[in-house]
């Protein structure tokens, strides 16, 4: 007697631990940490909005600061317009975006390069980062809310600095232009040369030289 029953208390064991195998497999517990999966992936997206521009920027910031020029240099090649000639054609008709395509693609690394000084500049700096919208129908940008949220893949944005300590280099500079495309902000142009300031010689500070001299050139 005492047999059966350790026998039938056996039997019962298993199968209270198969069936908490089955639940923990279940269809209901792989929902439960579905949600999580989509959360992640949904967070690696940049809204279209001011607000957004600015995180990213100040990110870049934070990067140049850590004196990781590599890492900094592969979040500027993210935010290259990808399929130029596609882009530039699809939104400025055939014949003034297939010369603007061919601009972008002309300087785009000289300005990547000018674009990465200018960020380990900053890095010496403390200042504050504004952004501005372009207002297609006054041909100006104007201070945008950080909390507007915009729709039209053409949108663009202006990024300025404003130095705010007392450290060698203009008091105020532009960042650059940036348009939304394909779910991200890229740099679509750089309307400035970059002067790297000498740290080197003492006394007062002067321009560095130029190690690229490219005139300066607005896409529209």
């Amino acid at each position: 007697m005492f047999i059966m029953k350790s026998l039938l208390l056996c039997e019962w064991m298993a199968f209270a631990f198969v069936a908490c195998l089955i639940c923990s497999t279940s269809p209901t517990a792989s929902r439960e940490t579905a949600p999580k999966t989509v959360q992640a992936s949904a967070a690696e997206l940049h809204p279209n909005s001011a607000d957004s521009l600015h995180s990213l920027l100040s990110d870049l910031l934070a990067t140049a600061k850590s004196d990781d020029q590599d890492r900094l240099r592969s979040k500027i090649a993210e935010m290259e317009i990808p399929d130029p000639d596609n882009w530039f054609t699809c939104n400025y008709g055939q014949e003034k975006g297939q010369g603007l395509a061919n601009e972008y693609g002309k300087f785009l690394k000289v300005t990547e390069q000018q674009f990465e000084m200018l960020w380990m500049e900053f890095a010496k700096q403390e200042g504050e980062i504004s952004i501005s919208r372009f207002d297609a129908a006054n041909r100006k940008f104007d201070p945008v809310k950080a909390e507007v949220t915009l729709a039209n893949q053409v949108d663009e944005f202006k990024a300025s600095w404003k130095k705010t300590d007392t450290s060698a280099g203009p008091a105020n500079q532009t960042i650059g232009s940036f348009c939304f495309v394909d779910g991200k902000f890229r740099l679509k142009n750089l309307p400035h040369e970059v002067r790297i300031l000498s740290t080197v010689t003492p006394g007062p500070v002067v321009p560095g030289k130029l190690l690229d001299r490219v005139p300066p050139h607005t896409l529209y």
